[in-house]
């Protein structure tokens, strides 16, 4: 899956965060935006989905997540932790080797299912810089994972959290929120984006380039 590294992709992205970012009303990309720019960028068909994943390439039927997070640009980021999904478990159980099974469980079926539809299952994530001068990008197999290849424990705050045999943590799951979220290590080969983004276009400008006038409205009373 080489599409997000060639030039027609970067250069896509690149117009679509300098437009975004120069007439949005909002000063930050959303999951959702993030969602819409990078399906411009592949040439994908969006649309507000509550299934597990964001976006289809019905060309390759590849199916999407879409994750976007800040990030300190100076300081030398080597992972992120993604929330991935939302999983609520039946458990009984607290034993944390029990609960993690059922969460990979759910995940693996959730998963499974996906690649059972399509031709593969990718997330895509965007990280952007709190400077909004730098933003990286880079993808990875959402894949399905083994309990037994993972240490469980509770954390002081009550988190469940697995960590592999280099104990590096690789999954935080919280029981208030639900939220289950992934560790990934950043690969060395990911895109990394210098952006001069313009003066952001004011209300007064837009209307101003598009010569609105009278002729572009009409209205009645009754």
């Amino acid at each position: 899956m080489d599409n997000i590294y060639c030039e027609d992709f970067i250069k896509t992205l690149s117009e679509e965060l300098v437009c975004h970012y120069s007439y949005c009303s909002k000063d930050d990309v959303s999951g959702t935006d993030w969602e819409k720019i990078f399906s411009t960028c592949i040439n994908a068909d969006w649309e507000r989905s509550l299934k597990f994943y964001d976006l289809v390439d019905h060309k390759t039927s590849i199916a999407w997540s879409a994750k976007t997070l800040k990030y300190n640009s100076k300081r030398d980021l080597k992972k992120v932790e993604l929330i991935s999904s939302r999983i609520v478990t039946n458990c009984k159980s607290n034993d944390p080797i029990q609960v993690g099974k059922s969460i990979l469980e759910i995940w693996n079926e959730r998963v499974n299912e996906v690649k059972n539809q399509f031709n593969g299952f990718y997330t895509v994530v965007l990280l952007r810089s709190f400077s909004l001068n730098e933003f990286k990008v880079f993808q990875f197999e959402t894949e399905c994972y083994d309990y037994n290849k993972f240490n469980w424990i509770w954390s002081d705050r009550s988190t469940l959290q697995a960590y592999d045999n280099l104990n590096q943590k690789r999954f935080t799951w919280q029981p208030s929120g639900t939220q289950f979220k992934i560790n990934k290590q950043i690969p060395a080969n990911h895109l990394t984006l210098n952006l001069r983004l313009p003066e952001k276009m004011t209300r007064e400008k837009i209307l101003s380039i598009l010569n609105f006038n009278e002729d572009m409205y009409g209205y009645k009373y009754g």
